[in-house]
C-alpha cells in the first residue's frame, strides 16, 4: 500500500471508498441513463449494422468513406463537393446544442467565428483547404486558443484568457479544422 501511496504523491486510497459512495455512484448512473434515455432517437444516433464496404475513390489514405457518419465521411463529403463546410459546421452546432441539454457537457459555443471561419474555407476549392477540408470539431478548453476563455474545468480558473493557442489547435487550424 505504500507503495500506491509514493506512486500517488503521497494520496492513500480509502479501501471503503467504493462501498462509502456506491450508493451515490449508482444514482449518479441511473440519472445519466435516464437523461440519454429521455433524448429523442435522432439526436444521437448509433450505427445499426456494420457499415457498408468502403467507396473506392481518389481519397488519401485515411480518408477512405466508412459508411459510419464519421470524421472520415464528412471529410470525403467535404472533398467531393457533397457537403459546404458551413453545412457540416451547422449540424455539428445543430447537434451540440441538442445533445447538451442533456449532458450538460459544453462550456461555450461560438457559432459566429465557426461560421465565419466555415464561409472562409468554403470560398476555396474543397483540394485548397487541407486535410480536413472544413470538418468542424469539438475542444476541450484545456486547448487553449488565445483570447477565449479557458477554465480548464476548475472553479480555481474563473476568467481566465490565454493569450497563446496550443499546438494542437494551431494543427488542426492549419489542416483546415472548424473548432
Amino acid at each position: 500500500m505504500q507503495d500506491v501511496a509514493r506512486l500517488l504523491h503521497g494520496f492513500t486510497p480509502d479501501p471503503d471508498a467504493l462501498e462509502r459512495y456506491s450508493a451515490l455512484i449508482g444514482a449518479a448512473r441511473a440519472a445519466l441513463t435516464g437523461a440519454a434515455d429521455a433524448l429523442p432517437p435522432e439526436t444521437d444516433p448509433q450505427p445499426l449494422a456494420e457499415p457498408p464496404a468502403p467507396a473506392t475513390a481518389d481519397l488519401p489514405p485515411g480518408y477512405d468513406r466508412t459508411g459510419w457518419g464519421d470524421l472520415a465521411d464528412t471529410v470525403a463529403d467535404l472533398r467531393d463537393g457533397v457537403l459546404t463546410p458551413r453545412d457540416a459546421v451547422t449540424a455539428a452546432l445543430d447537434t451540440a446544442a441538442a445533445r447538451d441539454a442533456a449532458y450538460h457537457g459544453i462550456v461555450a459555443l461560438e457559432p459566429d467565428r465557426a461560421l465565419a471561419t466555415a464561409d472562409r474555407l468554403g470560398a476555396l476549392p474543397p483540394t485548397a483547404r487541407g486535410p480536413l477540408a472544413g470538418a468542424p470539431y469539438a475542444r476541450k478548453d484545456l486547448f487553449y486558443r488565445a483570447g477565449f476563455s479557458a477554465l480548464c474545468g476548475s472553479p480555481l480558473r474563473p476568467g481566465h484568457v490565454p493569450q497563446v493557442t496550443a499546438t494542437v489547435v494551431e494543427r488542426l487550424d492549419a489542416a483546415g479544422g472548424i473548432d
